[in-house]
C-alpha cells in the first residue's frame, strides 16, 4: 500500500505451515552513528541474506506448485488478520498517504468489484447463465474505465528542488503498492525526488480496489502471471540498462511493487550477462514477494550481478512478515545486527550472513507498526545506524556513495 488511499532463508519448503515465520524480537539497544542517537524505542536489527542456488529442489519459480503456494498464503492470512489495522498505525501524519478522494475512490471500486464478484460466482454456478456473460462484460468495462481514470502506465516527478551531481547519468524507477492510483504514485515520486534530488519514473501499478487488486497480488506472486505494469516496468528498466550513457539505474518498490520489481529483475537475469547487470541496484519497502534472486558462484571470481539490494521492514508490518521479513528470516540462534550504544567513532559493525532466496541486507526496524510509504518508511532512513550502514541513505540530499 502507498498513497492515494491505502497501500498495500525462508523459501517455500522452509514455511510453516501457517505461512512465513515471524522473526524473533531482538532486544531494544540505542543506537549511534555520526549524529544523534535512535530512539531506544526503534532500534534497527539488520543482517545480509546471500542468494543461495539449490541444489537439489531447484529454482524457486518451480520448486512448488502455485496451489500450495497460494494455499499457505491463505493460511497465514488466516491466522493473522487480525494484525492487518495495523498496517495503518500510527495514524500520525498519514495525510501525506490517505486524502479523502483516494478514500471515496477505494470505497467505490471496492463495492462495484464486490458486486461484480457476486455476479460471477452466481452465474458460474448456474444460477443464471447470462448472468455470467453480463458480469464478464461489466467486469471489462469496470477494468478499462478506472484504468482510463488513472492517467498514463508511467509518470515523471516534479519536486522543485535542485538535481544531484551527475543526475542526468543515473536513472530512478519506482513502483508503487496495492490501492495506489495515478495521483499516489505521483505523489510518491514527488517525496523520493524531494529525499535524493534526482528524478523519479513512476511505472503505475494501477488500482481497481481492494478485492481486485489482492487477486492481482495472488497472481503475480504465486503464480508469477505477467501483468501489463511488469511489462510496462520491464520495458523502462531495459532501457535503462541498455543505455550507455546511464551509469546507476535505481529500482526501488513498495508493498506489491516488490512483487513487480521481483519479476523485473529475475527477467533481468534471464536476458542480461551478468556483468552488464552492475549499474543496476534494488532497493525495496515493506515488500510482499517471496523472493529476491541475486545468484552466483559465491566466489571473488562470480560474484553477484546486482550493484547493490536492500530492504527495508517494519517489524510489526503485517506486509513485511508476509513478504520479506518471512521470506528472509535469521537462521535460529543468530542475533541480528543492532549496533551498541558503546560502538566508537571510526568501528565498523559487522553483519550476520545467512543464504536463502530473498537476497540483500534487511534493516528491520523493530518496535514499529505501519506500512504507508511517505507515513511510515521514509523515516526509516533518519536512523542514524540506517544512514551509517544503507547505501540507499547515502543519496539522500543528492549524496553520492562511494563506488
Amino acid at each position: 500500500m502507498g498513497s492515494s488511499a491505502t497501500d498495500d532463508k525462508a523459501t517455500s519448503d522452509k514455511a510453516t505451515a501457517n505461512g512465513p515465520p515471524a522473526p524473533a524480537p531482538a532486544p531494544a539497544t540505542k543506537a549511534t552513528a555520526n549524529g544523534p542517537p535512535a530512539s531506544p524505542k526503534f532500534p534497527i536489527a539488520s543482517w545480509d541474506v546471500q542468494y543461495i542456488i539449490q541444489q537439489s529442489n531447484g529454482p524457486f519459480l518451480f520448486q512448488q506448485s502455485p496451489w500450495k503456494l497460494l494455499c499457505r498464503d491463505l493460511r497465514y492470512t488466516a491466522s493473522t488478520f487480525w494484525q492487518l489495522p495495523d498496517i495503518f498505525l500510527p495514524l500520525s501524519d498519514t495525510g501525506g498517504d490517505i486524502r479523502l478522494t483516494g478514500i471515496i475512490a477505494q470505497v467505490l471500486m471496492l463495492v462495484i468489484s464486490l458486486v461484480l464478484a457476486v455476479l460471477i460466482v452466481l452465474g458460474a454456478l448456474g444460477v443464471a447463465p447470462l448472468l455470467l456473460v453480463l458480469a464478464v462484460l461489466a467486469t471489462v468495462v469496470f477494468v478499462r474505465v478506472a484504468s482510463a481514470l488513472q492517467g498514463a502506465s508511467t509518470r515523471q516527478s516534479k519536486a522543485d528542488v535542485p538535481s544531484a551531481v551527475n543526475a542526468d547519468k543515473e536513472k530512478w524507477l519506482f513502483v508503487n503498492g496495492i490501492c495506489t492510483t495515478g495521483s499516489g504514485a505521483q505523489s510518491n515520486v514527488d517525496r523520493l525526488q524531494t529525499l535524493f534530488h534526482r528524478p523519479v519514473t513512476a511505472v503505475l501499478n494501477r488500482s481497481l480496489g481492494m478485492l481486485f487488486d489482492l487477486g492481482e497480488c495472488i497472481l503475480q506472486r504465486d503464480y508469477r502471471l505477467i501483468t501489463q505494469d511488469i511489462r510496462v516496468g520491464y520495458f523502462a528498466l531495459r532501457d535503462a540498462v541498455l543505455d550507455p550513457k546511464l551509469e546507476r539505474v535505481v529500482l526501488i518498490g513498495h508493498s506489491q511493487g516488490g512483487i513487480i520489481v521481483t519479476a523485473m529483475i529475475d527477467q533481468l537475469l534471464a536476458e542480461f550477462p551478468h556483468h552488464v547487470l552492475k549499474k543496476v541496484e534494488i532497493y525495496t519497502f515493506a515488500s510482499a514477494a517471496n523472493h529476491i534472486c541475486d545468484p552466483s558462484g559465491g566466489t571473488p571470481d562470480s560474484p553477484p550481478p546486482f550493484g547493490h539490494i536492500e530492504h527495508f521492514a517494519n517489524q510489526g508490518d503485517w506486509v513485511s512478515q508476509f513478504g520479506v521479513l518471512g521470506h528472509a528470516p535469521l537462521p535460529p540462534g543468530d542475533t541480528p545486527n543492532i549496533i551498541a550504544e558503546e560502538e566508537k567513532d571510526g568501528e565498523v559493525a559487522t553483519f550476520p550472513m545467512t543464504d536463502g532466496e530473498f537476497a540483500g541486507r534487511i534493516f528491520e526496524r523493530l518496535n514499529h507498526t505501519g506500512h504507508l510509504l511517505n507515513s511510515h518508511y521514509n523515516s526509516i532512513l533518519d536512523n542514524p545506524v540506517v544512514r551509517k550502514y544503507s547505501r540507499l541513505a547515502t543519496y539522500l540530499d543528492g549524496g553520492n556513495p562511494v563506488p
